[in-house]
């Protein structure tokens, strides 16, 4: 579907894909430098493998934020912080987006 839309245009995809991006050397380029989660689950790798084939970047993970700003989902007890939802955008669109942050 995303390769239906113009290249021209700035796609943006985002939700609440229950991926956690790690800080591996292998999703650098798509995922950043400012991840939450030092390790990729199996949706955070499906997440990459969709972003490279789209040629797209995770831009919820791209600009640094306090740690406190960047689990939009805590636990109860608040002992376990997540950054599961993310927001996506074309690689070469991304100069247009400021900042993000997901909540």
């Amino acid at each position: 579907m995303v390769d239906k839309v113009p290249k021209s245009d700035l796609t943006i995809i985002l939700g609440d894909v229950n991926a956690k991006l790690g800080k591996e050397p292998a999703y650098q380029k798509i995922t950043g430098k400012h991840t939450l989660h030092e390790e990729t689950n199996r949706n955070g790798e499906l997440l990459c493998d969709f972003a490279a084939a789209n040629n797209m970047i995770v831009t919820s993970t791209q600009f640094q934020h306090e740690q406190i700003h960047k689990g939009p989902w805590r636990s109860p007890d608040h002992n376990i912080i997540n950054q599961i939802d993310h927001i996506l955008v074309n690689q070469n669109k991304k100069e247009t987006i400021e900042d993000v942050r997901s909540l």
